[in-house]
Parts: structure tokens; C-alpha cells; sequence
């Protein structure tokens, strides 16, 4: 299954990673990003940072080459 191969190439969900993203949008990136603004996070990952984004429009991009096309 792809999804296996995508966890077992190193890429595992840590719920630190959402405290550290939530922290890092509270206190630095909030103050660059108004809250009708537009976030794009590029290797989005599991959505740590996005999903700590306040914005009007929030857009998470993620590829893995052996994802299907």
C-alpha cells in the first residue's frame, strides 16, 4: 500500500510537531499574516502548520514521488 512506504521512509505524525507550529504561529507568524490573508504551506506534511494558521484562506500542498498522479 503507498501509504506504508510514505510512514516507512521516516515520515511519522508527532503531536510535538503541533505544539511547536501552534507556538510558532501564535508568537511570530501571526503578527505577518492578517487574518483575511492567504497562507500557502508548501510540504505540508501531516498539516502541523497549516492547521495552526488563522487566515481566511489556508492551502496545504504535500507530494511524495510515489504518490499516484
Amino acid at each position: 500500500m503507498i501509504s506504508e512506504g510514505y510512514h516507512a521512509a521516516g515520515f511519522v505524525a508527532d503531536p510535538q510537531h503541533d505544539v511547536l507550529w501552534q507556538s510558532l504561529w501564535r508568537y511570530r507568524f501571526s503578527k505577518m499574516v492578517a487574518s483575511d490573508g492567504c497562507v500557502l504551506d508548501l510540504g505540508a506534511g501531516y498539516g502541523s502548520f497549516i492547521n495552526a494558521v488563522v487566515a481566511r484562506r489556508r492551502i496545504a500542498v504535500h507530494a511524495w514521488r510515489a504518490f499516484r498522479t
